[in-house]
């Protein structure tokens, strides 16, 4: 009999444990199933953000791409009205009768003579007076 009660004992506290490892069983499967769940939704979160970032990243190159293409644009416009300003200078020396310091080639002849190289110093600048240049050094208020 002391036996048998032990056994009951024993089967009875077993029997206890077991409920207690399935309701915790329980637990960690609807724990999982709601962190499942959660790890889906921030997936399909952050691939939607990627898919967002990835198309802003392609709107910014298309608009740095158009931004480039005006800017080499703007760029040869430039390029032509330094030319057309410096055959106007030239022409203008060539007027004024200052065209000794000019080259001997024809003014009215081809525009590519007159082409203006940013390179080369600019023979309308040549003749313009220089001023006096130097460094002023203020101290205190005064010139020194």
């Amino acid at each position: 009999m002391f036996i048998q009660k032990h056994v009951n004992k024993r089967l009875a506290d077993l029997e206890a444990e077991n409920k207690q490892l399935k309701r915790a069983l329980d637990t960690i499967k609807h724990e999982n199933a709601e962190l499942t769940d959660m790890n889906n939704k921030l997936n399909l979160s952050r691939a939607s953000t990627n898919s967002k970032l990835q198309r802003k990243l392609n709107g910014a190159i298309q608009q740095l791409s158009e931004t480039r293409k005006q800017l080499l644009d703007v760029q040869d416009r430039l390029t032509v009205a330094e030319e057309v300003t410096a055959a106007t200078r030239r022409r203008q020396l060539v007027q004024e009768g200052v065209d000794e310091n000019l080259p001997t080639t024809s003014v009215s002849g081809d525009y590519e003579e007159l082409r203006f190289v940013a390179t080369s110093e600019n023979v309308y600048d040549k003749l313009q007076p220089r001023t006096h240049t130097g460094i002023i050094v203020v101290r205190n208020g005064l010139l020194h």
